[in-house]
């Protein structure tokens, strides 16, 4: 499978050459803890936080307050192989907009429909105006979805790319593991 895929709770299993400390290396080299330090040194890609084996980062090109995706991950090492378990999860985004979106919109909705009532000679625009409000947090909820699985699949592809490796495993808690599902390097 590929990272268009990923979902709450799964986990992206990317294999690398590099050994665990290049890996990780690599990604203090690019990255800082303050978005606004990482926006004004090209030398930064991400911003976040990286503690022993595990980080925590976004891109720069989405700021702190942005629904860009966030890659958590953790690198671990043994047989000589180095593998990264990657989580860009999109669902916390869509989780805050539906908490916000939803209650405000269906409370402005009901309001255009009480001043319809209210108000005989625009009763068909109130109308309208409240069927419009009640859809709205739907459409966006659609749109904001496909816009964010795209930045998640890009975000993904960028960072296999950064560490030079390629997908071998796709997993969700609970479930049965599949086996290599991945493509191997230099058949991307």
């Amino acid at each position: 499978m590929r990272a268009e895929n990923i979902s709450r709770n799964q986990v992206l299993q990317i294999r690398t050459n590099m050994t665990a400390a290049q890996v990780l290396g690599k990604l203090k080299r690019i990255s800082t803890e303050e978005f606004y330090d990482a926006k004004n040194n090209p030398e930064y890609t991400y911003y976040g936080t990286i503690t022993n084996k595990m980080f925590h980062l976004c891109n720069k090109k989405y700021g702190p307050y942005s629904s860009g995706p966030w890659i958590k991950g953790e690198v671990s090492e043994s047989d000589n192989k180095t593998i990264v378990n990657l989580e860009a999860d999109i669902e916390e985004q869509m989780d805050l907009s539906t908490k916000i979106l939803y209650p405000v919109f269906i409370v402005f909705g009901v309001l255009a429909m009480a001043a319809g009532l209210m108000v005989p000679e625009n009763r068909q625009m109130y109308a309208f105006v409240a069927v419009g409000l009640f859809v709205s947090p739907f459409a966006y909820n659609i749109v904001a979805r496909r816009l964010l699985k795209s930045m998640q699949r890009d975000e993904v592809k960028q960072f296999e790319k950064l560490i030079g490796g390629w997908q071998v495993k796709y997993s969700s808690p609970g479930l049965e593991q599949p086996q290599h599902q991945g493509v191997t390097p230099g058949k991307n």
